[in-house]
């Protein structure tokens, strides 16, 4: 995630905490400390890991994490994918789990297979939790759906506890995959901000906002109030950036002259054809006030 962050040039000093591997972790930023990790039983995993290959799947449909690194299988397109995150260890021999402390195991697949292995955890291992998504990895013609496989936990708990272990009045929740509705239901629990980050797999971000306004109906509140935001993907650091330079000043003794100076955020420039369409339309509301009056 840290890896992600830089790439994207957000700077780290923006967060006090991160929350990874579907809420199996979470590190304090700022003293570089681990709060919590949740621990997962190796030998459940491996059985897991087993079956999905009995299933025909391949070890570079496999992804493993530790809250630190991620363990994949070193195939062409794996190493693409990953070419340039430096927290990635390839293992040849992923049934060998000696010594990892495993927080989520992540397979990709059919949308056959993962079915199948889901209903596999379901009547096969207690004490876990399957999160369904879909993904590019390894690459994007091979693979459309993936399963994250943690423990009893999800990002709405993680989130529910960072949120009451500081005393927070009020949060925005960011996401863009199935994995992320935990914390949206805690957001309309609590009457706060939900932003739906619109990414390449457009249908997702259309069951996420049904399954927002179930849950509205569900829980007696009306759709209408929704404090949601859907966002296009390519816009979701620059909303990042302002949001955060926003809490910087509001949370600095500071002049907010000088956070701004800190806090850059660097205008999108528009496309030519946008710019034209503009002037045409300008031109035309032109027209339309100059016959009214």
């Amino acid at each position: 995630m840290i890896n992600c962050l830089e790439e994207e040039k957000i700077p780290l000093d923006y967060f006090d905490y991160i929350v990874g591997d579907n809420g199996g972790m979470c590190i304090d930023v700022k003293k570089d400390k681990e709060l919590y990790k949740h621990v997962m039983n190796r030998d459940d995993v491996l059985s897991v890991i087993k079956e999905f290959i009995k299933m025909g799947a391949n070890m570079s449909d496999i992804r493993i994490a530790d809250g630190k690194n991620i363990f994949a299988y070193p195939t062409k397109d794996v190493k693409k994918y990953y070419k340039n995150n430096t927290d990635v260890i390839y293992k040849k021999d992923m049934f060998n789990l000696e010594g990892i402390d495993i927080t989520k195991l992540t397979i990709a697949g059919s949308n056959e297979q993962i079915i199948a292995m889901n209903k596999y955890i379901r009547e096969n291992l207690k004490g876990y939790k399957t999160h369904m998504g879909k993904t590019s990895f390894p690459n994007k013609d091979k693979n459309n759906y993936r399963m994250d496989f943690t423990g009893m936990h999800s990002k709405g708990d993680a989130a529910k506890l960072l949120k009451e272990e500081l005393g927070l009045d009020t949060c925005i929740y960011l996401g863009n995959d199935l994995n992320d509705v935990t914390m949206f239901s805690n957001a309309i629990d609590d009457d706060d901000f939900i932003v739906i980050a619109n990414n390449e797999y457009k249908n997702i971000t259309k069951m996420l906002i049904e399954y927002l306004k179930k849950e509205y109906e569900l829980k007696g509140k009306e759709w209408e109030d929704a404090k949601l935001l859907v966002l296009e993907d390519q816009n979701v650091n620059n909303f990042l950036n302002r949001i955060s330079k926003i809490l910087a000043v509001l949370n600095s003794k500071k002049e907010s002259k000088n956070i701004r100076k800190k806090y850059v955020v660097e205008p999108v420039k528009p496309k030519m054809k946008d710019i034209y369409k503009n002037r045409i339309n300008s031109r035309k509301r032109k027209k339309v006030h100059d016959r009214f009056n």
